[in-house]
C-alpha cells in the first residue's frame, strides 16, 4: 500500500494541533478509516490538522498544522485515538484547506500525491521532515523482526534443498509439528506435511517451489492431488483430533494472473513473502497469534498476501 496522509479535523480548541497530544473521535468508530491496520503498521505517518467549524466554535481561519502521527489505537467500543505531534505551521488557512477537499468526515487518509497536489495548489512547501515520513517504506521495517536466517528463503542464490529446510523451520516456527519429506525422502513425496495441535483439528500437505511467478502445471496439480489421496486417511489415523487436511503450495512468488488456490486445484497458495509475515504477526501478538485463520484461508481456498493477513491476524487493542 502507497503511503497515505491522515487528516484530521477539529474545533476542540484555537491551538488543539500546535501541541503534542491523542485527539480522540468520541462515538466516532475506526471502521470509517479505510486500511486502519495497514496504516497504523506503517506508523509514523505524515499528518495534517485542520481547524473546523463546529457550533459556536469557529477557528477555520486558523492556519493548518503539519503534523507527525505516531500512534493510532481504538478503546472497547472501537472509537479511535490518533497521537500527534506538530511539526510546523501552513502558510494557508484551514478553512482554504478544506474546500479544497470538499465534503469530508472528521478524519481521513489522502494519497501523498493527493495531498501534495492540494498543497501545491495552495502555494504551500511542506516541511522536509514531514515529507520523508511518506518517502520511506514503514510496513518493510516488519523484516526487522525477522532474523537473516529466515530472511534467506527469499534469497536468489538458495538451493532447492535449503529452501525446501527453511520453509519447514518457518512452518515449525508458526507453532506447526513438521514432517519434512522432500529431498529427505526416498521416492515420491510431498515436501513435507504440517500437523496443527489440539485444539486446532486441521493439517496441511505442502509442495516447494524455489522459483518466482509460479503457476502449476498439470503435473504439479496432479502430484498433490495424488499426496493428499495418499496421505489424508493416514494423518487422520495417526492424529485423531484431525478432521481436514488442506493442500498448499509454497513458492517465492506466484504468478499475478492466479488469483484462487482453487484455480489450480490447491486449498492455499503461500508465498514466502507472506510465510515470512505469519512469523511477524507470531511474534508481534504472541499469546494471541492464532492458527485459525489460516484454516479460514484454506476453506475459501486464498492466495494469502500480507494485506489478507493483516486483515485476517488484526491486532487487538
Amino acid at each position: 500500500m502507497s503511503k497515505r496522509v491522515i487528516v484530521l479535523y477539529t474545533a476542540w480548541k484555537i491551538d488543539y494541533w500546535e501541541n503534542p497530544s491523542e485527539a480522540p473521535y468520541p462515538n466516532r468508530s475506526y471502521k470509517e478509516l479505510p486500511n486502519w491496520n495497514e496504516l497504523r503498521d506503517s506508523l509514523p505517518l505524515p499528518g495534517i490538522g485542520v481547524y473546523i467549524k463546529q457550533r459556536e466554535k469557529d477557528y477555520a481561519e486558523r492556519p493548518f498544522i503539519y503534523l507527525r502521527i505516531k500512534g493510532m489505537r481504538y478503546d472497547h467500543r472501537g472509537q479511535p485515538y490518533f497521537d500527534f505531534e506538530p511539526i510546523s505551521q501552513g502558510n494557508s488557512r484551514s478553512m482554504d484547506f478544506s474546500l479544497k477537499i470538499g465534503k469530508h468526515p472528521l478524519f481521513e487518509a489522502l494519497s501523498f500525491d493527493e495531498a501534495m497536489r492540494i498543497l501545491n495548489e495552495l502555494a504551500e512547501k511542506p516541511p522536509e521532515s514531514w515529507q520523508k515520513l511518506a518517502q520511506a517504506e514503514k510496513l518493510a521495517e516488519w523484516r526487522d523482526w525477522i532474523g537473516k536466517h529466515y530472511l534467506h528463503v527469499e534469497s536468489e542464490d538458495i538451493s532447492n534443498d535449503s529452501f525446501e529446510d527453511l520453509v519447514a523451520e518457518l512452518f515449525t516456527a508458526l507453532g506447526f509439528e513438521v514432517e519434512q519429506m522432500g529431498h529427505k525422502k526416498y521416492g515420491t513425496y510431498p515436501d513435507g506435511k504440517l500437523v496443527t495441535p489440539s485444539p486446532y483439528d486441521f493439517a496441511l500437505i505442502y509442495d516447494c517451489k524455489n522459483t518466482k511467478n509460479f503457476y502449476p502445471t498439470e503435473d504439479d496439480k496432479r502430484a498433490l492431488k495424488n499426496y493428499i489421496d495418499k496421505f489424508n486417511a493416514d494423518i487422520k489415523a495417526e492424529y485423531g483430533h484431525i478432521k481436514t487436511v488442506y493442500s498448499c503450495f509454497v513458492a517465492k512468488s506466484f504468478a499475478s494472473s492466479l488469483t484462487s488456490a482453487s484455480e489450480v486445484g490447491a486449498d492455499i497458495l503461500l508465498d514466502t513473502t507472506s510465510l515470512i509475515f505469519l512469523l511477524y504477526k507470531r511474534l508481534r501478538l504472541g499469546t494471541k497469534f492464532r492458527l485459525t485463520p489460516l484454516k479460514d484461508a484454506c476453506e475459501y481456498k486464498l492466495k494469502l498476501s500480507t494485506k489478507l493477513i493483516n486483515d485476517k491476524w488484526a491486532e487487538r487493542n
